[in-house]
């Protein structure tokens, strides 16, 4: 049950690769890369949720164990795993995306000495960032 989101994340991708249809091979990776960006936050999503509930609920291990997998779409964009070209995305989508790091890695600190208040303070920071870079970045559906 522990590792369900990270799972479903993997699961997700490779189903992703094998579910893109046949193009020249800049659309295949333009493709790619916005269902693996979507499968990431859709994945960033559930976590965030499941974190709310274990704040609520003070469950001090769920709080760690949950806000140690939201990793933000910086860090994935970032990351070697991945080859996403990230010349054309702006520094300021970066520094909130930093803030959102910050945030998180408060919790996890904040849920380690059961301070529910900070958590609680922190969240509410935290959800500020998401809405932040949404509203500035995150396509109308």
């Amino acid at each position: 049950m522990r590792y369900k989101g990270i799972i479903f994340f993997w699961l997700s991708f490779f189903i992703i690769l094998a579910d893109v249809g046949a193009g020249s091979k800049d659309d295949l990776n333009v493709e790619i890369d916005k269902k693996v960006m979507q499968t990431h936050m859709d994945r960033v999503d559930a976590f965030v949720k499941w974190l709310d509930k274990a704040i609520k609920k003070k469950k001090w291990d769920k709080i760690t164990l949950y806000a140690r997998h939201v990793d933000s779409l910086g860090e994935m964009l970032l990351s070697e795993k991945i080859d996403i070209d990230t010349k054309n995305i702006p520094q300021e989508f970066f520094e909130i995306d930093l803030k959102f790091q910050e945030s998180r890695d408060f919790i996890i600190e904040a849920s380690e000495k059961k301070d529910v208040k900070a958590i609680r303070n922190e969240f509410k920071r935290f959800q500020e960032t998401c809405k932040q870079c949404h509203a500035k970045y995150r396509k109308k559906r």
